[in-house]
């Protein structure tokens, strides 16, 4: 399991070790929490690369790394008015989390992905509470909505 921030500090490789750029975001199909496609940034004054998912070769998280094929093309980037979909970047981070009554619960400030797994998919959806309260996991099967707030299926009293 990778925490979505640590994740933004993988380098990624071609199968020959050519340096491509690192992890600058990620798309992910809400109607399953999915991940589709990896955002590479190959650097300043450079437009970003959308990945598929179906490409990247190997993930290592202890050397910080994602391996693609050298000549990868870039991969369709999903249509929200096909599928509900996000980019996971600071724009979904820190949106506010709401209950379904209504109250605010906090914000989005991480997410859990698993690596090892041939598919990825957020896993868990991380919430801070404020400076001294707990913070939250919540599976994202616990989400009802993502739009301008983050609105979970709970009501407040059941937080």
């Amino acid at each position: 399991m990778v925490l979505y921030s640590d994740l933004k500090d993988f380098k990624v490789y071609t199968t020959l070790g050519q340096e491509k750029g690192k992890i600058s975001g990620l798309v992910v199909d809400l109607s399953n929490w999915q991940i589709r496609n990896v955002i590479v940034s190959p650097g300043l004054l450079k437009r970003k690369v959308f990945v598929r998912l179906e490409d990247v070769k190997e993930a290592d998280e202890y050397e910080k790394k994602i391996t693609i094929p050298g000549d990868v093309q870039e991969g369709d980037i999903i249509k929200s008015s096909s599928l509900s979909a996000a980019i996971v970047d600071e724009t979904l981070l820190n949106k506010d989390v709401v209950s379904k009554d209504g109250e605010k619960v906090g914000e989005l400030y991480d997410l859990d992905v698993p690596l090892k797994l041939r598919r990825w998919k957020i896993w868990k959806v991380l919430i801070k509470r404020g400076m001294k309260q707990r913070r939250l996991r919540y599976g994202p099967e616990e989400i009802d909505s993502v739009a301008e707030k983050i609105i979970l299926k709970r009501t407040y009293k059941a937080i």
